[in-house]
């Protein structure tokens, strides 16, 4: 049961894993403002975010998540469904340093499919292990849950502040600004690990 609950949790690390993959801000004309600069970097990582590339994953990962029987189209296409943005404008940021962008995410958001779908993982994984399926079965029904259950999430409207800054002559969005976007567009990722550690150890109680 410790197996099963260790196999859960690497299921759901990779499929975080990749949603995560907005893609690299493109360099920007020199010309711009850096304000402009500033928006048309995140516009472009939602951009590469919608167009659903998948390409960034590294080698590992990639085979883990074929071994685990994920779909990546299938995936892919579920986190894009309905999912839209709005830059709403930059401004300098005299405090931070930072130029912060206002955008406005309308997302499925994955955490929330997790959660939704974690709810009935444990009986499914008693219900198998009672039944003797192996380890791949319940890997590939479990990745097929969340993915079910992502299809059937609605989107949700979040508005957030990406902070910006200058880098060797290019205005990328900081690592603040990209939690902050990852956080906008799937949800609550560090509440989401809380939610899977209490389940992992709910299922090593019960082995």
């Amino acid at each position: 049961m410790k197996e099963t609950a260790r196999t859960t949790h690497r299921i759901i690390a990779f499929l975080v894993a990749l949603a995560l993959v907005l893609g690299a801000a493109v360099a920007l004309s020199g010309c711009q403002s850096k304000e402009q600069q500033a928006e048309d970097a995140v516009k472009s990582m939602l951009e590469d975010y919608k167009s659903g590339t998948l390409d960034l994953l590294n080698s590992s990962e990639s085979n883990e998540i074929t071994n685990m029987g994920v779909d990546e189209q299938e995936l892919a296409s579920a986190m894009i469904e309905d999912f839209s943005y709005e830059i709403k404008g930059a401004k300098e940021n005299s405090e931070t340093g930072t130029i912060d962008v206002e955008v406005s995410i309308h997302s499925k958001q994955l955490v929330s499919a997790i959660k939704n779908a974690n709810s009935e993982m444990p009986q499914y994984l008693f219900s198998a292990l009672s039944r003797g399926a192996s380890e791949d079965e319940m890997r590939e029904h479990l990745a097929s849950m969340i993915i079910d259950q992502l299809k059937n999430e609605e989107a949700v409207n979040t508005t957030v502040t990406v902070p910006t800054q200058e880098e060797s002559g290019d205005v990328l969005a900081t690592e603040e600004g990209k939690k902050a976007l990852r956080d906008a567009i799937l949800g609550d990722v560090d509440a989401l690990q809380q939610t899977l550690s209490a389940g992992a150890s709910e299922l090593s109680n019960a082995a």
